[in-house]
This record gives structure tokens, C-alpha cells and sequence, in this order.
């Protein structure tokens, strides 16, 4: 639900004109910090995750997330897949779904 109503509140709300060629209010300003915020919720979490990584005394290694859905979290060998593909199968192990 959450999902489905940013992505209606994210969209920009059409200009509206007045009669004499000025600009009318249309909400945009009162929106424009409310996209900030939910936009900004998941960089709290990272943060919350940071702290309590800290707190049990664990690290958190940053990465950039380019491609890094093609290596194999068991293997670590790079296979690349389509995005309609979600199985991996070791030769050793078999079929894995993760």
C-alpha cells in the first residue's frame, strides 16, 4: 500500500494557468516535502542497520550494487541470468532458489 502511494504521490501535478496567463496553486509546493521524506525513509534504515551492525560489533562492507545480482552467493561465480530467470544450480549441490 505504502509502494502504491508513492508512486501516485511522486508524480508531479500538472500546471494549471489562469485566465490571465498566471500560474495557479496546484499543491506541488505542499507535496514537495512529503516526497522528500518518504523518498528519505529507506536511507534510514541503512542507518539503523549501521547502528546496530555497530552495537553487536559486526561491519557493514558497502557496495556498489551494480551487478552484483549475477554472482552466486554460494559460489561466488558470476552467471549471468535474464530477469525472468531466478534458479542457480551447482553441479555439486543441485538446484537452489536464493
Amino acid at each position: 500500500m505504502l509502494a502504491h502511494n508513492c508512486v501516485n504521490g511522486c508524480r508531479r501535478h500538472e500546471t494549471k494557468l489562469g485566465d490571465n496567463g498566471q500560474f495557479l496553486p496546484n499543491g506541488q509546493s505542499v507535496k514537495s516535502g512529503l516526497n522528500k521524506s518518504l523518498q528519505n525513509a529507506a536511507t534510514i534504515n541503512f542507518l539503523v542497520l549501521e547502528y546496530v551492525a555497530w552495537k553487536l560489533g559486526k561491519k557493514i562492507i558497502k557496495v556498489d550494487p551494480k551487478g552484483t545480482s549475477q554472482y552466486c552467493w554460494e559460489c561466488l561465480n558470476k552467471v549471468s541470468k535474464s530477469l525472468s530467470e531466478r534458479w542457480h544450480s551447482w553441479p555439486h549441490i543441485g538446484p537452489r532458489t536464493r
